[in-house]
């Protein structure tokens, strides 16, 4: 048994990759008989400061408010409120899971809390960040006993910003649980591409629109599905009117992850057209779904998406590379079908929730005993 306490800037209800898969990873390893205890941001919905999850003890500061009013009184009255939930928690590790602002905090607790630090980052290390936000990533990651990526591109590009990790680093999949529903075969009357995730620009969805604009003058029939919530909503609904397609694009919103395998079962292909991610789990679950999927050379994509076998990768950016690729599995679908087989059976032996729980556990255990991984 050990006391895990997790770090991360959200938490469930909020849904992300990271938050779906800490909802469902935390809950395991407390089945196992560890004592988890959760530290993470407001934000802005309004959820009570201390509540249980399935059992687990959550507790949320305004961590980002403090910060952005500048109010040195409140920072430090957050710190020592932080400082007080890590002495009673008393943990044996701390899991960092993802850089975010409120890590300054954590940083000011090291040295009055010696737990051994494991820090987990699901990008590429400065990808998007400011100038002044750098000094807290590499800090972060430098005073972390250990530190795990996502991807095996994530933990290239990590080393090569801050090379003082690279003895101390590794690579850790994480996993989804296979779902019970099995997958249905490919649809192809109407066909349908599936685009699912926040829609923010990095997703590159405004690249899918673009590419469906002209496999529609080649299938009419054929549908596109947009499926999530962010800030360019309005944008992309609005692209796909000026391009004369709003008929054939669907929006159906936010999608909650006990419906995702059944969405994705209605799907000839996923489309994952993505200017930036880490390693991410739409195509995790697309490929659970037996779902061709076409991405970007971005990140970690390639090492779920292998090229010809579990689907096709395309250049970043390149809407006539994208449209090729989803007309010519749209024209094959023996070979969309064989490539979903593939991706299933990658899905099943190597990106399964249990295989993330066990090298999760494994970590924590060897960092416990003081030993290096």
């Amino acid at each position: 048994m050990m006391r895990i306490l997790y770090w991360s800037e959200l938490f469930w209800p909020y849904i992300g990759g990271v938050e779906t898969l800490s909802a469902a990873m935390l809950p395991a390893l407390a089945a196992h008989g560890h004592v988890i205890t959760v530290v993470t941001s407001h934000n802005d919905l309004d959820l009570p400061e201390t509540e249980s999850f399935n059992g687990i003890t959550v507790n949320r500061f305004d961590f980002r408010g403090a910060l952005r009013r500048h109010d040195i009184e409140e920072i430090v009255c957050v710190r020592s409120q932080v400082v007080n939930v890590i002495t009673a928690a008393g943990p044996d590790v701390i899991h960092l899971d993802g850089i975010g602002s409120s890590a300054m905090f954590l940083l000011q607790t090291r040295r009055k809390i010696r737990a051994p630090l494991l820090v987990t980052l699901h990008s590429d290390l400065l990808r998007g960040r400011k100038n002044n936000d750098a000094p807290l990533h590499t800090s972060v990651l430098r005073v972390a006993d250990w530190v795990t990526t996502v991807s095996r591109s994530a933990l290239r590009q990590a080393e090569s910003v801050v090379p003082d990790i690279a003895e101390k680093s590794s690579v850790a999949y994480s996993g989804i649980r296979i779902p019970a529903l099995a997958p249905a075969a490919l649809p192809y009357h109407p066909a349908v591409i599936l685009c699912l995730g926040r829609l923010v620009p990095e997703k590159g969805f405004d690249l899918a629109i673009a590419a469906f604009a002209e496999i529609v003058t080649h299938r009419p029939d054929t549908r596109l599905v947009i499926a999530g919530g962010g800030p360019e909503s309005d944008r992309l609904r609005a692209q796909s009117r000026d391009l004369g397609i709003a008929d054939c694009v669907e929006f159906p919103g936010v999608i909650a992850p006990d419906q995702v395998p059944g969405l994705i079962n209605t799907a000839t292909i996923v489309a994952m057209p993505s200017r930036h991610e880490g390693m991410p789990v739409v195509a995790m679950e697309a490929a659970a779904m037996a779902r061709p999927i076409v991405a970007t050379n971005v990140s970690g994509l390639p090492e779920i998406v292998t090229d010809t076998v579990t689907g096709l990768v395309v250049t970043t950016g390149d809407v006539t590379g994208l449209c090729d690729a989803l007309l010519y599995l749209l024209d094959n679908p023996d070979t969309a079908t064989a490539m979903g087989a593939a991706g299933r059976a990658h899905v099943v032996t190597d990106f399964t929730i249990e295989n993330g729980i066990d090298s999760r556990e494994k970590l924590y255990t060897v960092l416990t005993r003081g030993n290096t991984p």
